[in-house]
């Protein structure tokens, strides 16, 4: 409606329904009724050309009523199951009775023991509802299978013949008719007797293997002897190295240093006379090399001592006569 800088509008509606009705269920639904009402007005008001109010007003009132069928419980469908712990099913519902608008399931298990699991079916929307377990037992009492003061007990077995104690073997008084005595060796060695086979003989007999891990090191020492060390043994003499001294063993006589007294030039090398000699104990074999005069050896100054006299060894050195002039200072070896 207008009327000249006045406008208004008002607008009213009104909506009823009622339950959903689903296409495809087994169960119906709740009794539903609503309805909804809307008012809507507006005012616009101008009082200049430039000005304008603005005036918006709404109410709305609706209600719903619902009759809640699926709470009335009919039970139609309930059923229970009980299975022990192992998931094998040991009995199910046995019927029921109305009472009260309810029903009731019970199930009886013969001869209980261990655990059980209870499982109820409510599977429709008629089986909702609060549900009570309970559970009530009697004791059983069990009754003796068999009579014990009728069973007769056997005598117990016969134990066996304590056998005589056993003779210790004593090696200072030996019996050799006792078994004990039969792996011992007596304080009187005997080769003879098979107990005195792996041991030593008492004196030890240096010349029995089975003494050389156990006696004493003997005077003059033998390597053969564990207990002998090289301390026990005399220093090895280099003129005479002997194989039993353990001191001979990788034995190295200290090296000697000498002069060239003598220069000779050779077709391959030069031939080099140096003052030490038997006097010195040096001997054919021996090997030298020369020396510089910081004491470092020169490259490739091997050679080795094929003469000797009384004061003087001979050599052959693959290096000119320059070099072996400069560098006449030699250190000698035994092989």
């Amino acid at each position: 409606i207008r009327h000249g800088s006045v406008e208004f509008l008002g607008i009213y509606t009104r909506r009823d329904g009622h339950e959903f009705q689903p296409a495809q269920s087994s169960l119906g639904p709740n009794p539903t009724s609503w309805y909804n009402n809307n008012f809507l007005a507006k005012l616009v008001v101008k009082p200049t050309e430039v000005d304008t109010i603005r005036i918006t007003g709404s109410y709305s009132d609706g209600a719903q009523s619902t009759q809640v069928l699926s709470g009335v419980g009919n039970f139609s469908s309930l059923f229970t199951r009980v299975f022990d712990e192992w998931g094998k099913q040991v009995a199910s519902e046995r019927g029921g009775k109305r009472k009260s608008n309810r029903r009731s399931r019970s199930a009886d298990i013969e001869n209980a023991r261990g655990k059980y699991l209870i499982r109820v079916y409510a599977p429709f929307r008629g089986d909702a509802g609060k549900y009570t377990l309970k559970v009530s037992f009697t004791q059983a009492v069990a009754e003796a299978a068999f009579d014990w003061r009728q069973v007769e007990i056997p005598d117990p077995p016969r134990l066996a013949a304590v056998p005589a104690a056993e003779v210790p073997c004593d090696i200072y008084n030996f019996d050799r008719k006792n078994p004990a005595c039969a792996t011992m060796c007596p304080q009187q060695f005997d080769p003879s007797w098979p107990g005195c086979a792996d041991r030593c003989p008492n004196p030890p007999d240096i010349n029995n293997p089975k003494c050389w891990g156990s006696m004493p090191c003997p005077t003059p020492p033998d390597r053969r002897v564990k207990a002998c060390r090289a301390e026990d043994f005399p220093p090895c003499d280099p003129d005479r190295k002997d194989p039993k001294n353990p001191n001979c063993d990788n034995f190295k006589v200290a090296p000697v240093r000498g002069k060239i007294i003598n220069v000779q030039a050779a077709t391959d090398g030069t031939i080099v006379t140096i003052n030490r000699g038997e006097d010195k104990k040096i001997a054919p074999g021996w090997t030298g090399r020369l020396l510089r005069p910081n004491g470092k050896p020169v490259e490739g100054s091997d050679f080795k001592i094929i003469k000797v006299t009384k004061r003087e060894a001979v050599g052959k050195v693959r290096l000119n006569t320059d070099t072996v002039n400069n560098n006449r200072d030699v250190e000698l070896e035994a092989p």
